[in-house]
Formats: C-alpha cells, structure tokens, sequence
C-alpha cells in the first residue's frame, strides 16, 4: 500500500475552494454610524449603512428600528418602501436613499428631529442565507439652547473694553458678525476650528470704546437657515473710574512719603552718629594728650 504524501498545491487549492465557498454563502458585515449619532430639534439628520464586502442588498430586506426589532422607524421589502409598517410618529418623515444600494449601502434621512426620538437604532440586512444588523445611539438637543452664543467681558484694553464671543456645538462652519447698536458690522478677530467630534466651535473677540451702547454677537449658517445671537449694553458705567483707584493712588503717595520721611531720618541719625563718635574720639585723644603734661 503506498503511503500519502501531502501536496502543498492540493493544500492551496482546498484552501482557495473554501474561501470562495465562504465568500459564496453571502457573509457579510453590517456597518452603522458611530455609537453616537448627535442632531437638533427641527434640522434633518442621516443615517448611513452599509455592507462590508460591498454586496448588493437591492433583493434584502433593510429594516431600521428603534429600541426594539419590532419598532419599525423605515422597512425596505421586496424591492420597495413598506411605509405602511412604520410606525405612526414616523410616517412621512423617513426617506431611504437606494443610489448605491447595489454596492450594500443605504442613508436613511430623518427629518424635522423632534426630542422624543432621541434613543438606540438600528439597522438589519437580511438576505436568503444571512443577516446582520448595527446600532447606535441618538442623541438630540435643542440647537437654540445649545448654539445661542455666550458674552464676556474680559479686560480693559488701550481705552476700550474687550469683549469675548463664543458658541460651540455647530454641524457646518458658520459665519461670526459683531453688530453695533444701529445694526452696523463692527472688525473683530474670529476663528472657527473643528473640534473632535467633528463638530465646529467659534470663538470671537471685540474692543469696544466709550458710548457703543448695544452690541451684539450674531453667528449663523451660510445658507441663512439658522441664526443665533447674543446681546450686551456697554454704558457709561463701564468706563467710570472707580473711587478705589484714587484711594489706592492716595495710599501709595503716603507710602512712598512715610519711606522717604523714614529713609531721612535714618540718614540724620547715622550722621548724627557718626558726627558725636568722632568728636567722643577727639576728647579721648585730647585728654590721652593732658594726662602727661599734669604730670609733669
């Protein structure tokens, strides 16, 4: 009987044979947003998702639900929109995007967010031979309440006042404007930067002068959509000297006068000093001298 020899070129055929058996079953991954998803009452928000290896989900069912699998946000079935199966808080505000349903992925818009759908998601594929599904939370905040614009009063600078502006939280970059009483633009120094969660913060600082009443910070997106601001009065008040300023002015006067007083008196003393150890030396000298001649 001959023995078996193993065959590294049968070894690699059987493994290429199973792999492609593997990718031929129809597994695949099921890839939502991030864990957390943030939104603002009344804006839009998406979802977006997706199959890793790109596979075409165009004859799966796509369901996305909240909470639980029962609670049906959007369902996709048999080639087509099930909007009868939502439930109702979610009739006519969801739209399934399908342009790269062919390629696995899939946006689902929610639209005008309102506070009660803040809470978990999900999204499942299901085909013949598998299904998968991803989750994620959604978090959603008031934006007026969240983007309104915070004032500060910071410091005295070159005869004016310097203002800080800021406001944090925004989903596209805005524009920042210093408006003068008479509604007139006002020159700032500005700066928007991304923060880590992908959203923009603003930051913004004004030098105001005497008289300038109503200022106000205004911050709000390109396309004019939403607009938020914040107001403060500059009066008279902020610019009158404070009594304390003439009465530390007046103590250190006095200060300097008592160190100056003290300094001369020290001076007169130590000369006067000096002056009586010399002349208590003359008459040591003196009287060493006559000492002698009484002697004699």
């Amino acid at each position: 009987m001959k023995s078996l020899h193993w065959n590294p070129y049968v070894a690699l055929v059987l493994i290429l044979f199973f792999s492609l058996l593997e990718l031929g079953s129809g597994q695949w991954q099921v890839i939502g947003p991030e864990n957390r998803v943030k939104a603002f009452v009344g804006q839009d928000t998406v979802f977006s998702c997706s199959l890793s290896p790109e596979t075409n989900a165009e004859f799966m069912e796509v369901r996305f639900f909240k909470q639980r699998f029962s609670a049906i946000v959007h369902l996709y079935q048999h080639g087509k929109d099930q909007e009868n199966k939502q439930m109702p808080d979610y009739q006519r505000r969801t739209e399934l995007v399908k342009d790269g349903i062919v390629n696995g992925q899939v946006l689902l818009r929610l639209k005008k967010v309102i506070p009660s759908d803040a809470g978990l998601y999900g999204c499942w594929f299901s085909s013949q031979t598998y299904e998968d599904e991803a989750t994620w939370e959604l978090e959603v905040s008031d934006m007026e309440m969240t983007l309104t614009p915070l004032i500060s009063v910071m410091r005295y600078v070159d005869g004016g006042i310097q203002l800080h502006c800021q406001s944090s939280g925004w989903l596209s970059q805005p524009i920042v404007r210093w408006k003068g009483s008479e509604g007139n633009d006002l020159p700032s120094d500005s700066k928007v930067i991304r923060n880590m969660h992908g959203l923009f913060d603003v930051e913004t600082f004004l030098t105001v002068r005497k008289n300038s009443g109503s200022i106000s910070c205004s911050i709000q997106l390109s396309d004019k959509s939403l607009e938020v601001k914040a107001r403060i009065f500059i009066g008279e008040l902020f610019f009158q000297q404070s009594p304390w300023l003439f009465v530390s002015t007046a103590l250190i006067i006095i200060c300097c006068a008592v160190f100056c007083i003290l300094l001369w008196m020290r001076i007169s003393f130590s000369r006067s000093r000096e002056k009586l150890q010399k002349e208590l030396k003359e008459l040591r000298e003196l009287k060493q001298h006559l000492e002698p001649v009484s002697e004699w």
